[in-house]
């Protein structure tokens, strides 16, 4: 089962309560993150997980001082997982997609150490997108067929272009912070993904939240156009 979680409403919590600068609800979303990540790692279901960490309409958008904040930040948790013996002790592969070239020099650094120690794990699947734009990414997969100069281009044979085309794909969205659309997320990847939006920002989202949503995904009946 691949889940991907769009992890919305972080400044959004910020403002109810009542914290300032805005974007030091991106700190309260990590603690939620850490929590979630250490559950979800000991679950059996779903085995593929992609998290929308940072969009590129975000990047293009967000003050140069948040920006250095949220680098921050992801550069200190990404750390901090390799830390993490679960990771593992129950092999979980982690991964980046998006233009991470954006990213500073130091945040890299600590990308390609995560991904060089997990890049044998087989069990459980991990995929931050960062600097990310789904436009983007099929929009690069174009580029590079017409590089490659390839053989003809089918819905079947074009997944092998794209940053997912390890990753299988995705059987449930959930969108924290009430808004109600994808925001570039995966677009390709996502044609029969089923969809939960939550009123809830993404700092109030936890494990028991992921479970409610899981289970309702299987409660759903997915006829795939039948």
């Amino acid at each position: 089962m691949h889940v991907g979680i769009i992890m919305d409403g972080n400044r959004r919590y910020a403002k109810m309560k009542k914290l300032f600068p805005r974007f030091r609800g991106h700190l309260e979303g990590k603690k939620a993150l850490e929590t979630l990540l250490k559950a979800w790692i000991k679950m059996k279901e779903p085995k593929y997980l992609t998290l929308y960490a940072f969009s590129l309409y975000n990047f293009k958008n967000r003050s140069s001082l948040e920006k250095k904040f949220i680098f921050a930040l992801l550069k200190k948790g990404f750390m901090e997982l390799l830390k993490y013996e679960d990771v593992f002790k129950r092999e979980v592969r982690i991964n980046f997609i998006g233009d991470t070239t954006k990213c500073p020099k130091s945040l890299l650094n600590v990308i390609d150490e995560v991904i060089e120690k997990t890049k044998n794990h087989k069990k459980k699947f991990l995929t931050f997108a960062i600097c990310y734009d789904g436009q983007q990414e099929i929009v690069d997969a174009v580029n590079e067929i017409l590089t490659s100069k390839g053989k003809k281009v089918t819905v079947n044979n074009f997944k092998k272009y794209l940053y997912t085309r390890e990753l299988p794909p995705v059987d449930l969205i959930v969108r924290t912070g009430g808004e109600k659309r994808l925001s570039g997320f995966l677009l390709w990847d996502t044609s029969y993904a089923e969809l939960i939006f939550r009123e809830e920002t993404w700092p109030e989202y936890n494990v028991t939240m992921l479970k409610q949503d899981i289970s309702e995904f299987r409660r759903r009946k997915r006829r795939f156009g039948k």
